[in-house]
């Protein structure tokens, strides 16, 4: 990767990262066969953003996932609360997959964020403007700064 994931970089969403979702969407379709897969985070709004994809993966069982997922070289990351996580460092970005039970309680909350911020561009704004503030800051005080603009815009709900 030729990031420094300590250190926020901010790119913009291209047709290029457009087509390399589509390839690791196709590459996990052909390994979980009925598995829901989509762009949640900055590239499913699109807007500006640290460079990684996030990817939204539905299915029957998160550790079994994972585990397909580990032959196509994503480490294998936690399960909380049924939600479990797993990257791939070998592209651009970094790819950050999020894998959830079908109508799991996450899903709505993803959902309703991209839609908002999808719909209310002085917010999508603000918030490209806080992630610009930070380029070559810390990822710590990023995320700080990141949480509490959540909060005070109601985005956590």
């Amino acid at each position: 990767m030729i990031f420094d994931e300590n250190i926020v970089s901010i790119i913009e969403p291209t047709r290029e990262l457009s087509d390399l979702f589509e390839q690791i969407r196709i590459k996990i379709s052909s390994l979980i066969p009925g598995a829901k897969i989509e762009l949640i985070g900055s590239l499913a709004i699109p807007m500006k953003g640290k460079p990684e994809m996030d990817i939204l993966i539905q299915t029957e069982d998160a550790e079994i996932t994972q585990d397909k997922l580990s032959t196509i070289n994503f480490s294998k990351g936690p399960i909380i609360e049924e939600e479990g996580f797993c990257k791939n460092r070998d592209y651009k970005i970094l790819i950050e997959l999020h894998i959830v039970p079908f109508n799991h309680k996450r899903i709505h909350k993803y959902k309703q964020l991209i839609k908002l911020l999808q719909e209310n561009e002085k917010l999508k704004k603000s918030f490209e403007k806080l992630k610009l503030s930070y380029e070559g800051k810390s990822i710590k005080e990023y995320k700080v700064a990141k949480n509490l603009f959540m909060e005070e815009n109601n985005l956590l709900n």
